[in-house]
């Protein structure tokens, strides 16, 4: 099998990872809204080290009502913070940085949307909630008791049930077939090996 397409490798996704030692739980919506909304370095590409590495394994190892115990329990997130820390000293650097990176990209792998061309007459809208509530409302249909279980669900999961959906109704041109993802992660690939040769 060369191509194994978002929608199958969401469907797939592990529930709980082990990462540089820790338990995680398979990258939930939670978990991307807390690394986003405290500016974790490996969601937004830029210098990273083990202090980065530690809070994200802090976040990503519990689930919603881990966090918010983690965000109300100054004395349950410092223990947290050592456990992690512990763990991790243990380990190489490189290790560490590796094991998180493969652990983001795989749990955070979903279908790609095209750049979309506005018909004629038409403004594009913008939606001012962060993505994550955007998810949130969708797969708790605005129910109390469902929101919960809607943070907890996998990133990857929770996008593809929400694209599936959009897509369905007619409410989406700009998701990417599954020909399009092949062509593009051909084309990747090719550029990859043409920079590890030399250029």
């Amino acid at each position: 099998m060369d191509h194994v397409s978002t929608w199958f490798q969401s469907a797939l996704l592990p529930e709980k990872w082990e990462v540089a030692g820790v338990s995680c739980a398979s990258l939930s919506v939670w978990h991307y809204f807390a690394l986003e909304q405290t500016g974790n370095p490996y969601l937004h590409g830029t210098r990273i080290n083990r202090d980065h590495a530690a809070a994200l394994l802090m976040y990503c190892c519990g689930d919603y009502q881990h966090g918010r115990r983690l965000f109300t329990g100054p004395f349950y997130r410092q223990r947290f913070m050592r456990r992690i820390a512990r763990k991790l000293k243990r380990r190489d650097w490189p290790d560490i940085d590796a094991a998180i990176i493969d652990y983001l990209q795989t749990c955070l792998r979903c279908p790609a949307h095209k750049s979309r061309v506005p018909k004629a007459g038409e403004t594009a809208k913008t939606v001012k909630a962060p993505a994550a509530w955007v998810l949130v409302d969708y797969l708790s249909g605005g129910a109390p008791s469902r929101i919960d279980a809607a943070w907890d669900a996998p990133y990857a999961v929770a996008r593809c049930l929400f694209d599936a959906h959009r897509d369905i109704k007619g409410d989406d041109d700009s998701l990417e077939s599954i020909e399009d993802e092949i062509y593009n992660d051909r084309y990747i690939e090719r550029e990859r090996e043409r920079l590890k040769n030399g250029g």
